[in-house]
């Protein structure tokens, strides 16, 4: 069981690529006046009424990469149990030569909002999850090379596969907001979060060197159908030269190593833990500075995990690995026949120990985002907006997205939005929200367009009391105690 951390790091590559799914923080929902929505994305706009979200029927799901829009990954799911798939033409068209994914993924456990005097306070609790993942181009051409075996120089054959990278994160965030109007035309709002880390998992390959130097060898020779034999009747060799790295941060999975050495002996899952902890805060405001524009202003996830060295886990996996056609005929048949890289027999040799002082505590801050909203009503029922919005990670982005919101009747309202950068006018967003209990939207709206960012929010939410009806109640009550008093 030694050699499991190749076959572990590539499985968290896969789970990672199969489920590619930004935050509930859909730009379109941000001048629609009164929806809850909005206090994700700025915490100081309070919807009118309060508010209790039904456990986990509200969540929200992005994506964003370089290469995979929306069209060529519905082609990906479809053709996911066909390995040629992954060598064709329709697939590798789009690649460049380093690839990259971002996603994030949240689930609203439950939330609820409600007024109180003239301040608004909000409770929830949700689970974030965000990824990232990077790959070069060459790991796909290595792998069409191999399965067409057609019109290739197999005396100098060399192929650089370093550069695959993934890093996913989990943690569940109990968060108190708080917003409240300072003037008639300044509110400021504020969010403080306790956040618990699930697991923080990085998988990377950084070096992998394929070197293929063999004589005598036909250029459209099919390797699948090539006997033992045949090649030994050849000259040359396959050289591997392999280094890899899985680190990270999770309760929930022991590695155990071989009694008398630090050799990697098995994968060992136990009860779920948690494996972090921190704090995080979003701070905003809003300014109305006439009848007719509103600006606003926000930073949210400002904020850090500490991860226990206690959860802490590392592997490391290194192969030097030299083939030769007289000694090794069926290995070299079994990494130049079957195409999957992964899944050659060279990777059996791959050698995974745990270093002695693995043991260490981390921080990792989480990806910020900033924005910035100016809002025009030309008339009380339409409203236009310009956002910039920016979100920090590893991979940052900047997105400017013009809305349109018309709201024919009290509560409800119906968007429109065009994000300028991230689609390049291939998409546009709309959203609805309905009686402030049904909320659905997008940034980008796919139109059988190939759009490289993607984003979507449903929610469904019971409204409470608005500000309104406590204000009309208050003074009722206070009406009423002045008549007793007279």
């Amino acid at each position: 069981m030694r050699k499991k951390i190749l076959p572990f790091s590539i499985l968290l590559l896969a789970l990672l690529t199969i489920t590619t799914i930004h935050a509930q923080q859909v730009r379109t929902s941000y001048f629609m006046n009164g929806e809850p929505l909005r206090l994700n994305i700025n915490p100081a706009l309070a919807p009118t009424n309060g508010f209790y979200t039904i456990p986990i029927l509200q969540m929200g799901m992005s994506l964003s990469s370089n290469v995979f829009g929306t069209r060529y990954f519905s082609e990906i799911i479809g053709n996911s149990d066909d390995p040629d798939f992954f060598t064709s033409n329709s697939f590798m068209k789009n690649l460049d030569p380093h690839n990259y994914f971002n996603f994030r993924y949240d689930l609203n456990i439950i939330s609820f909002g409600w007024w109180k005097r003239d301040a608004f306070w909000n409770v929830d609790i949700a689970m974030r999850t965000t990824a990232d993942i990077r790959f070069p181009r060459q790991l796909f051409d290595f792998m069409k090379d191999m399965r067409s075996s057609e019109n290739i120089d197999w005396h100098k054959q060399k192929h650089n596969l370093s550069g695959t990278d993934a890093t996913i994160t989990s943690y569940l965030e109990t968060g108190v907001g708080y917003a409240k109007p300072i003037n008639e035309k300044l509110t400021i709002g504020g969010k403080a979060k306790f956040l618990l880390g699930i697991f923080n998992l990085h998988a990377n390959i950084d070096q992998m060197d394929i070197d293929i130097n063999l004589d005598d060898v036909d250029e459209n020779i099919d390797w699948s159908e090539t006997t033992p034999e045949e090649v030994q009747q050849m000259n040359g060799h396959v050289d591997l030269d392999m280094h890899a790295l899985f680190n990270g941060y999770c309760k929930s999975f022991d590695i155990i190593k071989e009694l008398d050495s630090n050799e990697m002996d098995d994968i060992e899952y136990g009860s779920f833990g948690f494996s972090g902890k921190g704090v995080s805060f979003d701070l905003g405001a809003q300014y109305q500075l006439n009848e007719k524009i509103n600006l606003s202003l926000a930073v949210t996830d400002i904020g850090f995990i500490k991860w226990k060295d206690s959860a802490h886990r590392q592997v490391i996996g290194a192969a030097n690995v030299h083939y030769s056609c007289q000694n090794d005929p069926e290995a070299i048949i079994d990494l130049l026949g079957s195409g999957e890289v992964f899944n050659g027999e060279a990777f059996d040799q791959l050698e995974s120990y745990v270093p002695e002082e693995s043991k260490s505590d981390s921080c990792s801050w989480l990806n910020a985002n900033i924005v910035a909203g100016f809002e025009y009503k030309p008339i009380e029922k339409i409203s236009l907006g310009l956002l910039s919005t920016s979100y920090l990670a590893r991979k940052s982005s900047s997105e400017l997205t013009l809305s349109f919101v018309y709201s024919p009747v009290k509560k409800i309202n119906l968007a429109l939005s065009y994000s300028m950068l991230q689609s390049r006018a291939r998409s546009f967003g709309f959203g609805i929200g309905l009686g402030r209990i049904l909320f659905i939207g997008t940034d980008y709206m796919w139109l059988n367009n190939d759009s490289k960012v993607t984003n979507a929010v449903v929610g469904l939410t019971v409204p409470l009391r608005s500000r309104e009806s406590k204000q009309k109640t208050t003074e009722k009550k206070t009406s009423s105690s002045l008549n007793s008093l007279i």
